[in-house]
Formats: C-alpha cells, sequence, structure tokens
C-alpha cells in the first residue's frame, strides 16, 4: 500500500509568490546553435554545388568539377535547372548566420547573392529575354575555352562535342527572345557574323581539321550563326513597327512558339533599369554621378600611367605585324621567362609554341600584339586557373561577368611593369583605357546624365580614339553589358580590402570583393534585389480567451 508520511508533506506555495525560472546556460546554447548551423550548411553545400555546376558549366569545366557543357540556354536545361535550385537555395534560407563564425558566413553570403541571380534569371527577368546579346556572349565565352584547351593540348571528347552543341543553342536562341531594341539586334547579327567566323577560321587549321567530330562541328555552329545572323537581320527590319516595351515594364508575355511577336524596347536602359541589372548581376549599388566621376579619375589615372610606364614616341609605331612561326613565338616566350624569374610569386610561363601556332595560325601580329597573347595564353591564365581551383567549389563557381577580364588588365599591368616590353605594355594600358571610356559613355548614356550627341564631347580628348557621338552611341547601345565591363577598373580603388580581395577573388561578382576580404562584423550586407516587395508588417492576431 503506497502513501505519503507526514514528514514529507510541506505548505501548498503561496499564488502570489514568484518562482525563479530554472538558470539557463546562454553560452551553451548559442554553442549549440552554431554546431547545428555549421552541420547545416556542411549538408546544404553538395546540393548548392550541382546547382551552381548546372548554372555555370563552364565555370565547373574550368575548375575540374564536371566535363565540358553548354550553358544553360535551352528551355529543357533551365527547368533543370529550376529543379535543382529550389530546394538548395530553400535550405539557404533556413540559416541564421548571426550564429556561423566568419568564414561561413561569407561562404552563405556568397551562395545566397548566387542563387538570388539564378532565381532572377529563371522567373524574373531572364537577360536572354530581352538582350539578343547574351546568348551569344556565353556561346563566344564557350568557344574562346575550346581555343584555349586546344592551345594546351587539353580537349578530350566533351570538349570536341562543344561545337555542335553550341550549334543547338544557338538555334534555340530566337526562342527565348520576347524583346529586343533594335541597337541591339543589331549588334547581336554582327556578332553572330564574327562568330561564324571565328568558328571557319579555327575549322580550317590543320590540327583541328584531323578531329573529324570537332571540325564538323565547329562548320555546324558556322552555319547556326549565319542563319541565327539572318532571322536577326529580319528582326532588325520588323522592329521598329513592333509594339514598344520599356525596360522598367514587367517583362513581356512568355512566348508560345519561336516565331511569336517580339516586342520592341528603347536602345537606352535608363538609370532604374541600369541600376538593377548592375545589383542583380554584379551586387553593385549604382550612384551614376559618382559613378561617372569616379571613371573619369581612373581615365587620367591610366593615362598618366602610360606616361610613366611607355612615355613617347610611342613603341607601337616600329612593330608593324609579321607573320608567327615556332621560333618566333619562342623567342618571345623566352623574353617573358627571363623576365619572370625576377617575380617569386609568379611561375614560369606554360605554353608549347609548335602546339600555339598549330592552332592559332601563323598570320600577321605586331610584337607587342605577340607579347600580350602569350602572356594572357601562357602565364595569366592558367596560374589564376590554379588559383581559382584551389577555392572552395561553391565560392569558385560565383562569377562575375566581368571581373576576369577587370583581372586581365591590372594583372598584366601588374607582370609588364616587371618586363621591358614596351610595345606590349602600351598595347595593355591602352585597352585598359579604352574599356573605362566606353564605360564612361556608356554610364553617360544609359543613365541619362546627358544628351547622347554629347558623349564625345563630354569624355573629351582623353577618349577620342572610341569615337564621334553616333559611333559611341550606337557601340554602348548595342551591346550594353559588354561597353560598361570597363566600369569594373573604376571600383578596384586604393581600399586595401578591395585591392586584396580583387587579387584573391578575381572571379567573383565585383560587388562581393568587400564581402570576400573583410571578416564579419565590420560591414553589414542585407542584400535584396532592388525591386524586391519591402517586408509586410506581421499581421495583427486576435486571442479570445474562453472561460472554463
Amino acid at each position: 500500500m503506497f502513501g505519503l508520511s507526514s514528514s514529507g508533506c510541506k505548505d501548498p506555495p503561496d499564488p502570489d509568490q514568484r518562482v525563479a525560472p530554472p538558470a539557463v546556460d546562454k553560452d551553451k546554447g548559442d554553442a549549440l546553435k552554431t554546431e547545428a548551423y555549421r552541420e547545416a550548411l556542411e549538408l546544404a553545400l553538395p546540393d548548392a554545388r550541382a546547382a551552381l555546376i548546372a548554372a555555370d558549366p563552364l565555370a565547373a569545366y574550368q575548375l575540374g568539377l564536371a566535363p565540358a557543357a553548354t550553358p544553360p540556354l535551352r528551355s529543357a536545361e533551365r527547368r533543370a535547372l529550376e529543379r535543382l535550385s529550389d530546394p538548395a537555395r530553400a535550405a539557404l534560407d533556413e540559416l541564421d548566420e548571426s550564429y556561423l563564425p566568419g568564414a561561413e558566413v561569407v561562404i552563405l553570403r556568397v551562395m545566397r547573392f548566387a542563387f538570388a541571380r539564378i532565381n532572377d534569371d529563371l522567373r524574373r527577368r531572364a537577360p536572354a529575354e530581352q538582350d539578343p546579346m547574351v546568348g551569344l556572349h556565353a556561346i563566344s565565352a564557350t568557344l574562346d575555352e575550346l581555343r584555349y584547351r586546344l592551345v594546351h593540348d587539353d580537349c578530350d571528347t566533351a570538349c570536341q562535342a562543344l561545337p555542335a552543341a553550341l550549334a543547338e543553342d544557338v538555334a534555340a536562341l530566337r526562342g527565348q527572345l520576347r524583346a529586343a531594341s533594335v541597337a541591339g539586334v543589331t549588334e547581336a547579327g554582327l556578332a553572330s557574323a564574327a562568330l561564324a567566323a571565328e568558328a571557319r577560321a579555327l575549322a580550317s587549321r590543320p590540327v583541328v581539321a584531323q578531329t573529324e567530330p570537332l571540325a564538323t562541328g565547329l562548320e555546324q555552329l558556322a552555319a547556326a550563326c549565319d542563319a541565327h545572323r539572318s532571322w536577326l537581320e529580319q528582326l532588325a527590319l520588323a522592329l521598329p513597327k513592333a509594339d514598344r516595351h520599356e525596360w522598367t515594364a514587367k517583362p513581356a508575355p512568355r512566348k508560345l512558339h519561336a516565331d511569336a511577336a517580339i516586342e520592341r524596347l528603347p536602345a537606352i536602359l535608363g538609370e532604374s533599369a541600369l541600376a538593377r541589372r548592375l545589383s542583380v548581376e554584379e551586387r553593385i549599388d549604382l550612384a551614376p554621378g559618382p559613378a561617372f566621376v569616379e571613371i573619369e579619375r581612373h581615365v587620367r589615372r591610366w593615362q598618366a600611367l602610360r606616361e610613366t610606364l611607355v612615355g613617347d614616341p610611342d613603341p607601337r609605331a616600329d612593330d608593324p605585324p609579321k607573320p608567327v612561326d615556332a621560333a618566333r613565338c619562342e623567342a618571345a616566350l623566352g623574353r617573358l621567362r627571363a623576365g619572370l624569374e625576377a617575380v617569386p610569386e609568379v611561375g614560369p610561363p606554360s605554353l608549347d609554341c609548335a602546339r600555339y601556332v598549330a592552332v592559332i595560325g601563323d598570320g600577321p601580329i605586331s610584337e607587342g600584339r605577340l607579347v600580350l597573347e602569350l602572356l594572357d595564353l601562357g602565364v595569366i591564365e592558367p596560374q589564376r586557373r590554379a588559383l581559382r581551383t584551389a577555392e572552395l567549389p561553391e565560392v569558385a563557381l560565383v562569377a562575375g561577368p566581368w571581373s576576369a577580364q577587370v583581372h586581365t588588365h591590372l594583372r598584366r599591368l601588374m607582370l609588364l611593369a616587371r618586363l621591358s616590353e614596351h610595345a606590349a605594355s602600351a598595347h595593355a594600358i591602352e585597352e585598359a583605357r579604352r574599356a573605362l571610356c566606353l564605360a564612361e559613355a556608356a554610364l553617360w548614356i544609359h543613365a541619362r546624365l546627358g544628351p547622347p550627341d554629347e558623349v564625345a564631347l563630354t569624355v573629351g580628348p582623353p577618349c577620342a580614339d572610341i569615337g564621334d557621338a553616333a559611333t559611341i552611341t550606337a557601340r554602348v547601345t548595342g551591346d550594353p553589358r559588354a561597353a560598361l565591363a570597363g566600369f569594373g577598373l573604376s571600383l578596384i580603388g586604393d581600399e586595401p580590402a578591395r585591392m586584396v580581395g580583387f587579387d584573391r577573388f578575381f572571379w567573383a561578382p565585383l560587388g562581393l570583393m568587400k564581402i570576400l576580404a573583410t571578416p564579419k562584423g565590420m560591414h553589414p550586407d542585407e542584400y535584396s534585389l532592388p525591386d524586391d516587395p519591402e517586408p509586410a508588417p506581421d499581421p495583427e492576431v486576435e486571442v479570445e480567451l474562453e472561460q472554463l
């Protein structure tokens, strides 16, 4: 029989007496949360990596994470990317970065930006639906990779199959386009013709012609580009009569078939559309006026560099184009090798001149241009690929459209400053300065800082070689993304975090450089797309207590 002894009974507590809650070890609780979120991040990485590989197969191939593949331009590939990216993004959204260490915070922020950009492409404003140059840029980049692999004799079966797959991508581009400007369509026609010529030239090289699938694929790509050019020429004639669509309006209705009517966009983006584009694609918060002033400052800076490193007379005047052979290539490469021995952080060039001539051809080229090309192919690109491959794949796969190009300009300058290759230095500095000038003009026109017919006068004598007002306007409205690429040179200022970050993370979107180089806590980064809706306040909740 169970009972209670009188000695164990106590008076019930006073109803008004406060009972202290049990002590909670907050530090221990935070430590458990930190460990849980770190484990959750680690578990989310494989799915995130798979989606990032599908979003950028070219980067994955360069990093050795996947075989060669074409960009996701066709509908089936985009649907597959959507199925991969949705769960990966949802898993990342569930993580609370306030409980993560600094390195994990950086990884999480970079991936969140990447998936916000992917989501924008898939569900909101796909760039290829409003800009006929977007798909052509992706195809051109893949063709450049093919050429690089051939020069380095590193093109396997999947690599050799790229041109045939690219031909199918080109054929699918017309089905993606929903609205376009006349200037953009005209420029895309010229770009298609250039790609066709490039593919045929590569197919004609004996070392390529020996590989039947590769040569046939290149001919197919050239034919597809020719057909695409013809279609674009017809579209350019029809667009002036098409319904008008604004860059800031909701996207045009999705086309039900490839020949559906395409709406006409204005040639000039406008400040809002330009700001949105830079934010989504490069994580840049645009303030047009100050940005324009900063670009002007950097144009003068590169002019001063030319006077310091090159001087007068211009060494290119006595550097005529001459045919290239293996002996001439070896002589130039030998000078690079000897000069770079004094640069401890830079390895020797890795390039076979016989292979280079076999792939690129023996066409005439000046000595300065040859040195610059050998520097790119044999020094800069191989060494930065090794640097990027050593990075965490989920960070290495998040690239900015302009970053590698901007880094090439700066890396060339850094290396050539140690060498006595004045003609190559002159070419490198002039290319960077022209990129800045073109970006300055593009910002003036697309942000509507002033009348387009005053653009040549505004950029002034330092940029006189990019053309008159009509030439400049046609160029920056035909391909705004390419015209603005030099903007990145003005973003790499004197701030140490940006300088260090860019040299270390050269591929990353330009607006993420500070995040990658600065420890957590020194700068907040609450990122959202410019036209995301503001968070709505929590709804009021009415609670009724039922009397028992």
